[in-house]
């Protein structure tokens, strides 16, 4: 059994995407004779500032305090962001009070975990950028190679086809380019989430790309498949999570308005968890901005509602009863999934997506046959309408392959990466 090393920003009980990824590793790799060694920051309520360590059956973690960010004023945020420039000029690329804590914390706590404890890798699970850092001053020190997972791009709007950086954002993308190739430059495999991603981030670290491979995220079969089978009263269409400016949305909710001005009895329309309280600058495709007003004003109060955030549980029963679920691609950024479209793989229902994104929605949509991609509003209209005449004769409308879907459970992307990082670091032991 050889002991790996997971360095992670988020773990369960976050409730992420990026954590469910981590849990992933942690629940599946111990089969393939990888224990997990985990250390993350401490969410756990009312116990934030105490060292946690667990013992689990296939894995154990260690929760390290977490320092949240101090400073709110105008002239906090002045001083901070010229402290930060400096500070990124020696490697604190992070550019943010809590995760330059966080390398502070996890590297001297490290430090007396590799004593009283035997390595053999460090898996590190970005972002931030500081847990790249650290699995690089492991090595260094220690000799321990290393994995790096980049579950994101350095920085997510590379990826955007409209994004124009500004002078501040070139001189940032290069120091980021200068401190990453140095860290990366000694791993043995750096793991991504798409191939276009994985070709970016290759090119922008100059990488050898015979050492990086691709594991995308993923749904939890058990979880997934426990959930109870039941459906509504009324043909139910459903769209879930933050909405963002460049999604276009309007296609959509052109689609919906057609259908419903053709269909308004026995049809409900439900948006959950997408309204945020201001519009925030995301890293991946632009501005998520206010959806309940706008969404409010365009459909029919007989047949929508708007559902703010609920537990994950909750959501997925509640996504489990849909016939039909939206999801709004990223066709200004090449190479985005996002990790949504996974669980939408595991609830086994229908899957309209708009627009064709022409790239990796499409192509995972129609290899698994869970649903379609639509580019118009008279396409979403179309396969609305084909959808409900189903629905009421009490057909299926749902023609799945099970056996490509299973291949994007977490268990068998855990299993994927299990057996690269064997063949790259353990090879003479598994042969």
């Amino acid at each position: 059994m050889k002991n790996v090393l997971i360095l992670t920003n988020h773990f369960i009980p976050s409730d992420v995407i990026a954590s469910f990824r981590a849990k992933g590793y942690a629940l599946n790799f111990k089969k393939h004779g990888l224990y997990p060694i985990v250390v993350t920051r401490n969410i756990i309520e009312r116990r934030e500032a105490e060292y946690i360590i667990e013992k689990h059956e296939l894995y154990e973690v260690h929760r390290l305090p977490t320092k949240q960010n101090s400073g709110t004023t105008n002239r906090d945020r002045w001083i901070y962001n010229r402290h930060a420039f400096i500070q990124s000029l020696f490697g604190y690329i992070d550019r943010s009070p809590e995760n330059i804590a966080t390398y502070d914390t996890f590297s001297h706590y490290l430090e007396g975990l590799l004593k009283r404890q035997k390595i053999d890798l460090t898996l590190s699970i970005f972002s931030p950028f500081c847990l790249i850092r650290l699995a690089h001053d492991i090595y260094d020190k220690s000799g321990i190679p290393y994995a790096v997972d980049f579950k994101d791009l350095w920085d997510n709007r590379y990826c955007n086809l409209n994004f124009a950086p500004t002078i501040k954002d070139k001189i940032y993308n290069f120091i980021t380019r200068f401190y990453l190739r140095k860290w990366v430059s000694k791993s043995n495999l750096t793991i991504h989430t798409s191939a276009p991603w994985k070709d970016l981030t290759d090119k922008f670290l100059k990488f050898d790309i015979q050492k990086s491979i691709v594991i995308q995220n993923g749904y939890e079969k058990e979880l997934f498949d426990s959930l109870p089978e039941k459906s509504n009263q009324k043909f139910t269409i459903s769209h879930a999570g933050s909405l963002y400016n460049n999604q276009k949305l309007e296609l959509i909710v052109d689609g919906l308005k057609m259908f419903l001005s053709k269909n308004s009895e026995d049809v409900k329309v439900e948006f959950i968890g997408g309204n945020v309280g201001h519009e925030k600058d995301t890293s991946v495709i632009g501005k998520r901005f206010r959806i309940k007003n706008y969404l409010t004003k365009e459909l029919p109060a007989e047949n929508f509602e708007f559902i703010d955030r609920i537990s994950r549980i909750d959501l997925l029963n509640r996504l489990k009863k849909s016939d039909v679920l939206l999801f709004p691609t990223f066709p200004l950024a090449p190479g985005t999934y996002s990790g949504k479209i996974f669980e939408f793989l595991g609830l086994k229902k229908f899957i309209l997506a708009a627009p064709n994104d022409d790239g990796v929605v499409d192509e995972l949509i129609h290899e698994t046959g869970a649903g379609i991609s639509a580019n118009t509003a008279d396409d979403i209209l179309e396969q609305l309408q084909q959808a409900f005449d189903l629905w009421k004769l009490k057909k299926p409308l749902y023609y799945g392959k099970q056996e490509k879907i299973i291949t994007y459970s977490r268990e068998k992307q855990a299993s994927v990466l299990a057996f690269h990082l064997k063949k790259n670091f353990f090879q003479a032991s598994y042969e």
